[in-house]
């Protein structure tokens, strides 16, 4: 059933659209409108997407955290380069929206069977934070491992 369209024009009745300079601020207006029914998902910022395109915004896009990053590649033990597949970057981005810690994130991860490596899923979500690794990385290295 497609309600998001009959819920938009409600707001077009409510607030001026033609007010808005940019996509963003219409998303963010939209948001604030909606407020509980606004989960932010993918399909309601798809559908938020298309009804901008509709107006005429041109630079309606969407979110960062829904599109997939160039950088989710590792590379195996074995040398060769995998990809993580769709559900366990989706289930990340779930969490790191959220706001999930990265022991919860890798709980549900393994409950739904994706495990990844520790190492490699904190590489992933610090990348998808835009978090730098720890500043002062021997300060947890024991001081019989640090000059090697």
């Amino acid at each position: 059933m497609d309600r998001f369209p009959e819920a938009f024009r409600r707001f077009e009745q409510d607030v001026d659209v033609d007010d808005f300079e940019n996509y963003q601020q219409l998303a963010y207006a939209f948001s604030h409108w909606a407020g509980k029914r606004w989960i932010d998902s993918y399909k309601q910022n798809l559908a938020l997407k298309r009804e901008g395109k509709r107006l005429g915004f041109e630079n309606a896009k969407l979110p960062s955290y829904f599109k997939p990053s160039t950088k989710w590649k590792t590379t195996a033990q074995i040398g060769e380069h995998r990809e993580f597949n769709d559900k366990q970057i989706s289930t990340i981005n779930d969490g790191i929206r959220k706001g999930y810690s990265s022991n919860k994130i890798q709980r549900q991860l393994r409950s739904q069977g994706l495990g990844i490596r520790r190492k490699e899923l904190l590489k992933q979500i610090r990348e998808m934070k835009n978090k730098s690794a720890k500043a002062n990385r021997e300060k947890y290295t024991p001081k019989k491992y640090r000059n090697k």
